[in-house]
């Protein structure tokens, strides 16, 4: 169940991010599940490398800061017996 816990939240992260930035859903899917490089991602995007890595980072750091947020608020929930 894991594994899938996994699947469903990278899912539900990219639509999310689709919605707000359509490129960086892309770019997202290039580097991470096409396995390309930021050079390949950046030629295929018709982009400066720099601008690819520079999204790369604001997009991990955007993914932890919501991460860390939704586990202080799961673990605020009251605990259920």
């Amino acid at each position: 169940a894991g594994d899938d816990d996994r699947i469903v939240a990278v899912s539900d992260a990219l639509a999310r991010l689709a919605l707000g930035d359509a490129r960086k859903a892309e770019l997202v899917k290039l580097r991470y599940f096409a396995g390309m490089t930021l050079e390949e991602v950046a030629a295929a995007m018709e982009v400066v490398t720099y601008l690819v890595e520079l999204a790369t980072k604001t997009t991990r750091t955007r993914n932890k800061k919501r991460q860390h947020h939704n586990h202080q608020k799961q673990s605020q929930l009251p605990m259920q017996h």
